[in-house]
């Protein structure tokens, strides 16, 4: 539709709006992020695993 489009230009706007270093800087962060949290979740189900075999 006629709305999905004009969504699409505002999103390519907004990327040239922001200088490419600090869109690359945010992304890395967003990517830190997403491997902190993943990390996080990983040991906490090793942990759950961990706990059920020395019971």
């Amino acid at each position: 539709s006629h709305k999905s489009r004009k969504n699409c230009s505002k999103c390519r706007n907004w990327d040239d709006l922001i200088p490419s270093p600090e869109l690359e800087k945010a992304k890395k962060k967003e990517v830190a992020f997403i491997v902190t949290i993943a990390k996080r979740e990983q040991e906490i189900a090793y942990l759950k695993v961990g706990k059920k075999t020395v019971t």
